[in-house]
């Protein structure tokens, strides 16, 4: 048996999540259901042609979901946040973290206002 075989393995914080990894779980389902219909999602406009979840490993500061939609012939991104329980306060380390995510997204070089759009899912 190999050294890396013998040492644990942390367990992933989707998992420890409780509720939230449910109902990150229920956000992903929505989306994916609007790809394989091939139809748009509410308050979206275009149709899904791609979900793509947990992106931080590829520099995507919003990263539990990264939706793409084709409106029109145009391709345009919306990166969430999906969060449970979350009090919007300054105080909230949680919510602090979304307005920082928020702020990178848009601060970065090829984010484009009219085909990129962030936000937060969330639920009480």
């Amino acid at each position: 048996m190999s050294k890396a075989s013998k040492q644990p393995k942390a367990t992933s914080t989707e998992i420890t999540g409780g509720a939230g990894f449910t109902y990150e779980d229920t956000v992903v389902a929505y989306y994916l259901s609007a790809l394989l219909r091939e139809e748009g999602a509410a308050l979206q406009k275009g149709v899904v042609k791609s979900v793509a979840v947990q992106q931080s490993g590829h520099d995507r500061p919003m990263d539990d979901m990264t939706i793409e939609f084709e409106d029109q012939g145009t391709l345009v991104n919306l990166d969430l946040q999906v969060k449970t329980g979350l009090s919007i306060s300054s105080r909230n380390t949680a919510f602090m973290d979304v307005v920082t995510r928020a702020l990178k997204t848009r601060a970065e070089d090829g984010f484009q206002p009219d085909r990129g759009a962030y936000g937060l899912q969330w639920s009480a």
